[in-house]
């Protein structure tokens, strides 16, 4: 009966060992004394690693494994000085990884991938993709999905990327995963440097990219983080020192949390990103950038925070005994339709020099400094430009005066060109300027307007300038309300400046005690040539101009031609500048041509523009009765000049069919070609003794 049993059991084991599949390890050997990884004597077990092989390249002293086709296996480690090779073209795939990491670097290993590696392990198993602690240089594409943790993990050493990486589906087994993770190994820094593209996609797991304990993320190129169908963040640094510096382009699309968060936990040095390149954070529940316990960030470049679900930038430090954080701008920060307010802010945001900072369609506030720490409130040093627009309820709103600094480099832009800068609470504008853009009557339609919402509060402008920058013509009378609403207004300002000194105004600070208004009182042309002759003198000709009024008016540039048509330039006179009196100049020409001399005067602007005057002509062959005329061809009036006394000469102007369209007797100096079509006419010279016909091209 014992016998019967055991045999049964024993069939029974027959029966079912087909049906288990069982995992090889292997490990390289070199036999083959090739580098070759399908060369089946270099493996421990003579035969070539399959997709049920656990791949350990460990050989003492190190080896070098070359790939130079399609290469499958479980999981592969290299370890202490090995290197494994992946040739362009060639191949590896990794599936089905279910008790350790997919692709692993450690110590001193080595791999270098010019071809293509597949990481896909569809485990639930805490187990990751890519594990980094030795040297990873990729050169051609790397598709990690579905594993078990994190999708890349550099722990130690440096990942290079030059190719492509795309992550998907990760965090199966461990809803803490990210997407990439650098973190470091008993105090080896973890450094990734991306001069490729790198996609990350989470729809499962943790944040798409986290950084914490010193370790840095370099991104020179092409970065793209999507968090939306995730459960956490798109960017994350916590820790001392950890860093993120972007000299590329980087796009990150929210999910239910902070698109970026950058956390000190209190330590030093803080962790920071510094941005010169341009980044872009898209959608989210929650901020799009929060900085807190002492986090920082520098943005040298471009950043952009588009339709944030609350706040577009978050620096949270409102809890008694936390390290002050800090967002350093040099560059310009682009916020768009943020769900709440565009910078919340209790702690430091410092707008330097050069730096533009400007905000559009806010559900709340554009800028709101908050003073609810009893130790910190929260700080905007603004030495840059700011451009804040259409906020939902305020554009600047300052719970404490003194947390919005404003120097004498600081510009302020009310609105998107033009609108109004809405204001809440006492603010001081300091030593800024205000541009003012005035382009009609209507305010904040046409012109700028600085709104001081609340009747209990002062804008304090007397440190301040306001600059008119006029992109139309007003009427006289007509008047611009600069700042308006019921707030005071501590004043005046410290100057105002027009960019168009035609314009003549007065600044009323005195109707209203919470208004500024600009009434136009004249018009002035900017220089208004009254008189410009020529006549000969003994040394030459002497032309002679004067004028009734200058503004901006650089001076005068004297042109001479031979046909009315060929200018050149044969000297200069300055201007006045500004002036409202009467001015005359005069150029002597003590080298005029022979025959007739046309001139003609160009005046310059101190901007550039330029205008011409009327044509004076003298003739200088008087021992021939001539007559010449210009300019031929003629737009719309030809001048005739003579040297003879004309009374007794007819003047005809014919078409090519010999038909007469005008004709005149006596001294005529110009004929006018405005009611005749384009094309050839001829005008005959019919003296008593002479008759003279010439060709004439109307334009």
């Amino acid at each position: 009966m014992i016998m019967k049993k055991t045999l049964l059991f024993m069939t029974l084991i027959m029966l079912i060992l087909p049906c288990i599949s069982y995992s090889q390890s292997v490990t390289w050997d070199g036999g083959a004394g090739t580098t070759s990884w399908s060369d089946a004597t270099n493996w421990s077990n003579d035969v070539e690693p399959t997709a049920t092989t656990d791949v350990l390249l460990d050989l003492s002293g190190g080896a070098t494994i070359d790939i130079s086709g399609a290469a499958v296996a479980k999981t592969v480690e290299v370890k202490n000085s090995n290197i494994l090779n992946i040739a362009t073209g060639a191949t590896l795939t990794i599936a089905d990884g279910t008790d350790d990491d997919g692709l692993e670097t450690a110590g001193s290993g080595v791999i270098t991938n010019d071809g293509t590696i597949s990481i896909s392990t569809s485990s639930t198993n805490n187990i990751d993709g890519l594990y980094s602690k030795g040297t990873f240089t990729n050169n051609g594409d790397i598709s990690i999905d579905g594993v078990g943790e994190h999708g890349l993990y550099v722990q130690e050493g440096t990942f290079t990327n030059n190719g492509t990486i795309t992550i998907t589906n990760v965090g199966l087994g461990d809803g803490g995963a990210d997407g990439i993770y650098l973190d470091d190994n008993s105090g080896a820094i973890a450094t990734i440097v991306n001069d490729g593209t790198i996609t990350v996609t989470m729809t499962t797991g943790d944040d798409g990219v986290y950084i914490k304990d010193g370790c840095v993320f370099e991104n020179n190129s092409m970065l793209t983080i999507d968090v939306s169908g995730g459960t956490d963040m798109g960017l994350h640094l916590v820790n001392p020192s950890s860093e993120f510096n972007n000299t590329g382009d980087v796009t990150i699309t929210g999910g239910p949390d902070y698109c970026i968060q950058v956390d000190g936990a209190n330590m030093t040095p803080a962790p920071f990103i510094e941005n010169s390149g341009t980044m872009t954070v898209n959608d989210g529940s929650n901020d799009g950038i929060r900085l807190r316990r002492g986090g920082s960030i520098e943005n040298i470049g471009t950043l952009t925070i588009d339709s944030s679900g609350d706040e577009a930038i978050q620096i949270d430090d409102n809890t008694s005994g936390e390290n002050i954080s800090t967002f350093n701008n040099s560059g310009t920060v682009d916020i768009l339709n943020a769900g709440d307010h565009g910078l919340e802010c209790f702690g430091n945001f410092n707008n330097m020099a050069g730096g533009i900072f400007q905000a559009d369609g806010c559900g709340d506030d554009g800028v709101r400094m908050q003073n609810d720490n009893p130790d910190y409130n929260g700080l905007f040093t603004n030495d840059g430009e700011i451009k804040i627009d259409n906020s939902g309820s305020d554009d600047i709103d300052v719970e404490d005066a003194n947390s919005f600094v404003n120097s004498s480099t600081a510009v302020f832009h009310p609105g998107s060109s033009p609108g109004d800068l809405t204001i809440r609470y006492d603010f001081d504008l300091g030593a800024s300027s205000v541009n003012f853009e005035i382009n009609g009557t209507a305010a904040v339609t046409d012109y700028d307007q600085i709104l001081n919402k609340n009747s209990a509060n002062t804008l304090t402008i007397s440190g301040a300038t306001a600059n008119l920058i006029w992109g139309f013509t007003p009427a006289v009378d007509d008047c611009f309300k600069i700042v308006d609403e019921s707030g005071g207004v501590a004043g005046p300002f410290a100057s105002v400046t027009s960019d168009d000194p035609s314009i003549i105004y007065t600044v009323d600070y005195f109707s209203n005690s919470a208004e500024v208004i600009i009434c136009v009182e004249a018009i002035v042309v900017p220089v208004e040539m009254t008189s410009f002759t020529g006549r000969k003198v003994e040394r030459g000709t002497e032309l002679n101009w004067e004028t009734s009024s200058e503004i901006n008016n650089a001076g005068f540039d004297i042109e001479r031609s031979t046909n009315g048509s060929d200018w050149s330039q044969i000297g200069f006179v300055s201007g006045n500048g500004n002036s409202n009196r009467l001015l005359q100049y005069s150029y002597l020409d003590e080298n005029p041509l022979e025959g007739t001399n046309f001139y003609r005067l160009k005046q310059n602007d101190f901007d550039g523009n330029f205008e011409y005057s009327d044509i004076v002509s003298l003739n200088y062959r008087e021992d021939k009765n001539e007559i010449s005329f210009y300019p031929n061809p003629v737009e719309d009036v030809l001048y005739i000049s003579s040297n003879q006394n004309s009374e007794n000469i007819e003047f005809q102007l014919v078409d090519i069919n010999g038909k007469v369209l005008w004709s005149k007797k006596g001294d005529v100096k110009e004929i006018s070609f405005e009611n005749f079509s384009s094309g050839v006419y001829f005008l005959n010279i019919v003296s008593p003794s002479n008759r003279i016909t010439k060709k004439i091209v109307h334009k």
